[in-house]
């Protein structure tokens, strides 16, 4: 993990500092007027693509069958809000935390959310992100250098972890998406349950839910397989649990691991009232779990 993360920084920092050489202004000019509007408006074009941009986890365990895909910005957005949480922690800027949750998927825009679970080698995910950043700067560099040589700079500081923002993102990077899976798996058992109430077995059975393993599980099968587009499948109830079990005893800030908790406490709370099965044994989903946790989410 340290040797991605060390090759992740170094390409961050090699690709998007050799930007397009065809414009006289360089990122690391001092000056701060406008420059060309066409390269702006490009900038706004590919920032904008998150909007549109599933987060594949998502896509892949079906939630689409009961719910809205939560795109990329999305995810961000609601980062970017979170912040907040450290309000009145002196030894954490707030301003610098909105900006890095604003911008560390920023790449995805243009190479779309790679998972585990898509054949990418780390290594080669590290030189797609730096190539995609790459880009998304060089259209900034041409309105403002200023402004791409700080997304420059925020974006080797929070691959590298560099400082205590960096870190709580991360936090919040977790945080954001566990909090998502449990608001899906609040919302699709409702669904079930109302499904099951009004006897409209039809609906079910078209839904999506069965009592087939996870689509997670099944994307496994299919990728195995040679397939390019896994499947989605649902239990009887959605469980979501590897998205829970790939964050156990990775959050560092003690804002976040109090959220957390109590989430979990709630969650399993759930549980216990047989809202959810989250005791799965198949050993097709502990493998999953076990890429998403090697993946480092």
């Amino acid at each position: 993990i340290i040797a991605v993360l060390s090759l992740s920084c170094a390409a961050f920092h090699l690709d998007i500092s050799g930007l397009n050489p065809r414009r006289a202004m360089s990122v690391e000019s001092s000056s701060s007027g406008p420059g060309e509007p066409a390269e702006g408006l490009r900038f706004l074009n590919l920032i904008g693509q998150l909007k549109s941009t599933p987060r594949t986890g998502w896509v892949y365990r079906g939630v689409g069958d009961f719910s809205r895909i939560e795109s990329v910005a999305d995810h961000s957005w609601r980062m970017a809000a979170a912040a907040f949480l450290f309000s009145g922690d002196p030894t954490l800027d707030v301003g610098k935390i909105v900006q890095l949750a604003v911008l560390h998927d920023v790449a995805e825009a243009i190479i779309g959310d790679i998972t585990p679970v898509d054949g990418v080698t780390p290594e080669e995910k590290v030189r797609l992100e730096a190539e995609a950043s790459a880009t998304i700067c060089d259209a900034l560099q041409g309105f403002s250098s200023v402004g791409a040589k700080e997304v420059n700079a925020l974006l080797h500081e929070y691959e590298a972890r560099a400082s205590p923002e960096a870190i709580a993102v991360k936090d919040l990077d977790m945080l954001e998406m566990i909090v998502q899976a449990d608001e899906y798996e609040r919302h699709g058992n409702a669904q079930i349950k109302k499904r099951k109430l009004v006897g409209d077995t039809d609906a079910a059975a078209n839904s999506g839910v069965c009592s087939e393993p996870s689509s997670l599980i099944a994307a496994s099968q299919d990728m195995e397989a040679g397939a390019t587009t896994p499947t989605a499948n649902f239990k009887t109830a959605v469980d979501l649990s590897e998205f829970f079990a790939s964050t156990r005893g990775k959050f560092k800030t003690p804002q976040v691991q109090a959220l957390v908790a109590e989430l979990v406490k709630r969650r399993e709370e759930r549980i216990k009232a047989g809202v959810v099965d989250a005791t799965s044994s198949d050993p097709r989903e502990k493998k999953m779990t076990k890429l998403m946790e090697g993946a480092g989410l």
